[in-house]
């Protein structure tokens, strides 16, 4: 009975490297380790994802890949001189697949046969209610997706130590796990957001909500969490230009005009370096991936390998959807909505996905999109908030708390948000404060 296909393998691992970008994208979010049987297409998978995450987005080529120290011999000359070509359509990279996948059932049955008879002929006596469980737990894995979800257990045929699995993830003494909105009004009484929750903040045109979400991630890549920050209206100039301003507390409109004294300019400088040296200090890393196009299997596939905390999509309106031509407006924003709460568990990530809102305060075109989300946040921006530079958020959604309003500080001008440090809005519901300056806010 063949347990591999070795010429399979070695044609999957050469259109990862070399094959169109939809068929590298279709092969990368289908295939694991798992798939790969025949040890130097094992070894060169391996090796594949291990450059993806400490290198950058895009697949190597395969004269870098070829030079990487942790390839053997035997590997470097297989993929050198290959004896298959490439896949250049996606239909037959599923078909690729099926058969990979095919393979990977016959191997895992075959290996717990030949453990289950090893066992039988060692033991004396046959515990026939471990061969089962067994058996159960082989043919769960052999009808499972790779990487799916492990089914937890209690009752018949299950030790009290496998059942308590899930009990001790509520007594153990490890720290809650919440990633602060970088604001202390709101984490002061919430603690943060959840490590895998959606959040979607929504404001009126130009009402700042690339702003607010930009200061968010920079605060949560600062205090040691690792960042993608997806500027889908942007490109890599203007993004790079609100950043800077952001960091070194320039005004944008000098940055944009390149208009900025040599005072400024080091400035900038500086502030540049000291965001690089937080990221080596802390061990993590910001990204910026200015795509124009993407969709959310896209995203899974394309950031699954870098094990990001927080990834935010400015904004979701942006995102394609492969039926948008059959949907409406809401129908397209629901949908993406859905897809990108079940990412938050498939990645183990808080995502940030700005909105528009009416002028009503409700959420454009999607009054359902609030069910998918963990916490929504609305705001104003009209004459009396550009007066003040007061931002009053509502929770209009939330899981976990009880809802309540809070204050915001705008300088968008120097591409910034923060607290406000007056009085809690839901205690004093006068008028604002009126900020003569904004010279000096950090």
């Amino acid at each position: 009975m063949k347990i591999l296909r070795p010429k399979a393998e070695e044609k999957a691992v050469l259109s990862i490297l070399q094959g169109s970008p939809k068929v590298k994208v279709e092969l990368m979010g289908a295939l694991s380790a798992d798939h790969f049987g025949y040890t130097p297409t094992h070894e060169a998978f391996r090796v594949i994802e291990k450059m993806m995450v400490t290198s950058s987005l895009d697949l190597p080529s395969m004269e870098t890949f070829l030079s990487h120290p942790d390839l053997d011999q035997d590997t470097v000359e297989l993929l050198s001189s290959p004896s298959v070509s490439p896949i250049r359509r996606v239909d037959d990279a599923k078909r690729l697949v099926e058969v990979l996948d095919h393979y990977r059932i016959v191997r895992r049955f075959y290996t717990f046969s030949q453990d289950s008879l090893a066992r039988m002929e060692e033991e004396r006596k046959a515990d026939l209610t471990a061969l089962t469980d067994d058996m159960e737990e082989c043919l769960s894995d052999m009808r499972s997706d790779v990487g799916e979800v492990p089914l937890y257990h209690a009752g018949r045929g299950v030790k009290d130590a496998d059942a308590d699995v899930l009990m001790q993830e509520v007594f153990d003494n490890n720290p809650v796990n919440l990633i602060p909105s970088s604001f202390n009004n709101f984490d002061s009484r919430t603690g943060g957001f959840g490590a895998t929750d959606l959040f979607i903040p929504a404001s009126h045109k130009k009402g700042g909500k690339s702003i607010m979400t930009l200061n968010m991630a920079y605060n949560m890549y600062r205090s040691g969490q690792s960042v993608v920050y997806i500027p889908l209206e942007m490109n890599k100039e203007e993004t790079a230009g609100r950043m800077i301003s952001m960091l070194s507390g320039v005004e944008h409109s000098k940055i944009r005009t390149k208009s900025t004294t040599a005072v400024e300019y080091s400035k900038m400088s500086k502030a540049w370096k000291r965001f690089k040296m937080r990221g080596k200090k802390n061990k993590c890393r910001f990204t910026v991936w200015p795509v124009s196009h993407t969709s959310v299997g896209h995203l899974r596939i394309k950031l699954k390998p870098f094990r990001y905390n927080v990834i935010v999509i400015d904004y979701i309106n942006l995102l394609d959807h492969p039926n948008a031509a059959k949907m409406q407006d809401w129908q397209k924003l629901n949908e993406l909505a859905r897809e990108l709460k079940l990412m938050t568990k498939d990645l183990n990530a808080l995502i940030i996905a700005p909105t528009q809102m009416n002028e009503d305060g409700s959420l454009r075109y999607a009054r359902g999109l609030a069910e998918h989300a963990n916490t929504v946040w609305t705001w104003k921006y009209g004459e009396e908030e550009q007066g003040t530079h007061i931002l009053t958020i509502d929770q209009p959604a939330v899981r976990g708390w009880a809802p309540f309003k809070f204050y915001l500080m705008e300088d968008f001008s120097r591409m910034k948000v923060v607290d406000h440090q007056g009085a809690d809005p839901e205690n004093d519901l006068g008028s604002p404060v009126k900020v003569k300056s904004m010279k000096g806010l950090k």
